[in-house]
């Protein structure tokens, strides 16, 4: 058995908080409101820790506790609230203000020159909040292990990337229901087609 299956086998057995994932890179336990993510990946460490470190008290991400690099451990609060995939499911509608929160957050990433080419649109990475009487919500991402820190020379394409991508996916239903993995098409055209009527009475034409 290689070093890093026997760390794993060794941590598994010997942790006896609640475990919530565990995978060959990370294990993620719950003690009660913390979460506690014990890498055994130190590139998948080394990003989650660049962006708690430098986002740190940002509303867009779960409050950071403690970075122990000894022990790749990050601990940070729990998230109050379900990811989208659940929230869907479970309450059968998506917040109006869904794509508009995720767009801030994209480039609110950006601005602090990262980017996450593969996780960010993972329907168990974002997290909603309980919307209010107008239909909005707040929303928090997590994992940030794929993400990777851009050259300035680079903000202007992915900046022109996210427009377009948002774009779409707030005109076009197929892209949004590839995405984000609904099922429930009725979910998706409400969704749509409250978004339009939201609109057309606010008259704030750059509001999706």
């Amino acid at each position: 058995m290689n070093n890093e299956k026997l760390r794993y086998k060794q941590l598994k057995e010997k942790n006896s908080m609640k475990t919530i994932r565990s995978t060959w890179k990370c294990m993620v336990t719950e003690d009660n409101n913390r979460i506690i993510k014990k890498y055994l990946d130190e590139y998948s460490f080394k990003n989650e820790c660049d962006v708690y470190k430098q986002l740190e008290g940002n509303k867009y991400i779960p409050k950071l506790i403690n970075i122990d690099e000894n022990k790749l451990e990050i601990t940070m609060e729990k998230i109050i609230g379900k990811n989208f995939l659940n929230y869907v499911e479970q309450g059968n509608k998506i917040p109006l203000n869904f794509l508009t929160e995720l767009e801030k957050i994209r480039n609110e990433f950006l601005k602090n020159d990262f980017y996450d080419y593969s996780d960010f649109f993972n329907v168990e990475h974002i997290f909603i909040s309980e919307t209010n009487d107008e239909g909005f919500c707040e929303i928090k991402v997590i994992d940030f292990g794929q993400v990777v820190r851009i050259k300035n020379e680079e903000k202007e394409k992915l900046k022109n990337n996210i427009k377009i991508e948002f774009n779409s996916l707030n005109t076009e239903i197929e892209k949004f229901q590839d995405y984000f993995s609904i099922q429930d098409n009725t979910v998706i055209t409400d969704f749509f087609k409250n978004k339009l009527k939201t609109n057309k009475e606010s008259g704030d034409k750059t509001i999706w």
